[in-house]
């Protein structure tokens, strides 16, 4: 019998799409040390990375337009001679990347809208003990945890993974050919909207409807 329940409860997760993740969550207060350890001070977006359960092995992304660069900080785990509960552990990796503004606007893109699109409705049924992102599109943000892979959240993780994977082996030819699948992922993100976005966020590019018949809703900056 309780077999029979645990199945019929596996079944509804499915049917109802719990599961697929297919928007952020609305980010709550960040770790300021983390925030501050890991990303850029004055950053337009940034992503953070790192085990539900652990305060290292964990990396930060973070562009400012100001310099046009992309900066990728990991951490590790301190010796036992380090290690030190009062003090905060070091990123030990800096990473840092110049890119164009045709890359950035793309980018920007693909995090501002996922961010908005975010919701308290969001399928945040990942595995607990998974691994936890961030989205940041200041002074917006939004998280997920270890998302499907063919998810909305589990492409945009691909997605900036492999962003971060360009930044530590200084390939901006990459970022060039990942452009269609980040602007593809962005309209997806900007058709899921609630209509309240226009009126209530002020960011720094105004996402705007796409009326074209038989377009999908894309961004006009």
């Amino acid at each position: 019998m309780k077999r029979s329940i645990f199945i019929a409860l596996l079944l509804l997760i499915s049917a109802t799409g719990i599961t697929q993740q297919r928007i952020l969550m609305p980010l709550g207060f960040i770790n300021s040390d983390k925030q501050n350890l890991l990303l850029t001070q004055n950053y337009d977006f940034a992503f953070l990375s790192y085990p539900t359960f652990s305060l290292y092995h964990d990396e930060g992304l973070s562009f400012n337009y100001a310099t046009m660069t992309l900066t990728l900080r990991e951490t590790r785990e301190p010796t036992p001679s380090e290690y030190n509960l009062s003090s905060e552990y070091p990123w030990n990796n800096q990473y840092e990347l110049k890119i164009n503004k045709t890359q950035a606007d793309a980018l920007y893109s693909l995090f501002t809208s996922a961010v908005c699109a975010s919701s308290n409705l969001g399928d945040d049924f990942g595995v607990m003990d998974g691994t936890y992102y961030e989205f940041h599109a200041h002074p917006y943000g939004g998280h997920t945890r270890s998302p499907g892979s063919k998810s909305n959240c589990g492409r945009l993780v691909n997605i900036v993974k492999k962003v971060c994977q360009c930044v530590k082996e200084q390939d901006t030819t990459t970022l060039d050919i990942l452009f269609e699948e980040m602007e593809t992922l962005t309209d997806i993100f900007v058709s899921l909207y609630p209509v309240e976005i226009p009126k209530h966020f002020d960011l720094k590019y105004r996402h705007k409807r796409n009326k074209v018949k038989g377009k999908s809703m894309g961004l006009n900056f």
